[in-house]
């Protein structure tokens, strides 16, 4: 398996693993990648991978709250 689907695989299951039921807003945001992580500083386009995770995230919640910018 590849380092890429495994990454991919593990948001799938973040995603699918939290209680649909529970969540009362979503926020997705573009991110700057750094030396040794990833941070939401809204300041570049979403990618797409992000929003086939918020597409999911949505079929699971039904229609939720979304606070969201796109750089």
């Amino acid at each position: 398996m590849s380092h890429r689907r495994t990454i991919t695989s593990i948001r799938w299951n973040y995603v699918n693993s939290v209680p649909a039921e529970r969540v009362a807003q979503i926020h997705i945001a573009g991110h700057s990648k750094f030396e040794k992580y990833t941070l939401d500083t809204h300041d570049h386009p979403v990618l797409d991978p992000v929003w086939d995770l918020y597409a999911r995230a949505i079929k699971r919640t039904g229609e939720t709250a979304t606070l969201g910018s796109n750089g």
